[in-house]
């Protein structure tokens, strides 16, 4: 009978042993990390939750991206913003589009990046037109983006959006653009297109909210 109880209390051990090797149940996890949205120069996708090029124009203007921290990689190294230096651009104008029973023009701003190596892109370029009597109009801003890394030779890119008006008062032809990228200070020039007149206003449009608008930077060309 001794025998029989030593063997049941050993037995009775043993599990208890093997219970306590496991994990306890609802133990914390450690949270998967957060994406990183990155542009590389063979990826030649647009994405553009927004639609770009066939939505209307946002209603509410926002501030520029402004602080804009550095940011690290996955071998810890520093990724710092993009800076004007290190970038050329290029626009383009889109077909006339209907939204609202009104007329829009998209204009497609790409940033790349010719620095050479990684740098980040976070918030809204400033953007004025300058007449060709110098007369300075600052583009309303318009939506939300995210931060977006662009490696050595790839491409990042913003919409404007013009409201067409065929009677708008003292309609401006733009001579050119000055686009400020997000946190910089200095510009980059470039020609506006000439069959484009622009009416300079800031004001909201019933149905339509901000008639010219720039969007915040997003990845791809």
């Amino acid at each position: 009978m001794r025998k029989f109880l030593l063997v049941a209390a050993l037995a009775v051990g043993a599990v208890a042993t093997v219970g306590g090797c496991g994990t306890p149940s609802g133990s914390p996890t450690a949270a998967a990390p957060a994406a990183t949205i990155t542009t590389s120069p063979n990826d030649t996708s647009t994405p553009d939750p927004e639609g770009a090029g066939t939505a209307g124009p946002a209603g509410t203007p926002k501030p520029a991206g402004t602080g804009a921290k550095p940011v690290s990689g996955t071998t810890g190294a520093t990724i710092a913003r993009c800076h004007t230096g290190d970038l050329s651009a290029r626009l383009t104008a889109g077909e006339p589009y209907e939204h609202n029973d009104e007329h829009f023009t998209d204009v497609r701003v790409v940033f790349e990046n010719t620095g050479g190596k990684s740098c980040t892109m976070y918030g809204f370029p400033g953007a004025d037109l300058i007449g060709g009597s110098g007369r300075r109009y600052s583009l309303p801003r318009a939506g939300d983006g995210g931060r977006i890394t662009l490696k050595a030779g790839a491409a990042a890119h913003t919409v404007i959006r013009i409201w067409d008006v065929p009677n708008a008062e003292s309609p401006t032809l733009p001579s050119q653009v000055e686009l400020t990228p997000p946190d910089e200070t200095t510009h980059l020039t470039l020609a506006w297109p000439k069959s484009l007149p622009v009416a300079f206003t800031t004001s909201t449009e019933p149905g339509i909210g901000l008639p010219n608008a720039i969007e915040p930077v997003a990845a791809g060309a």
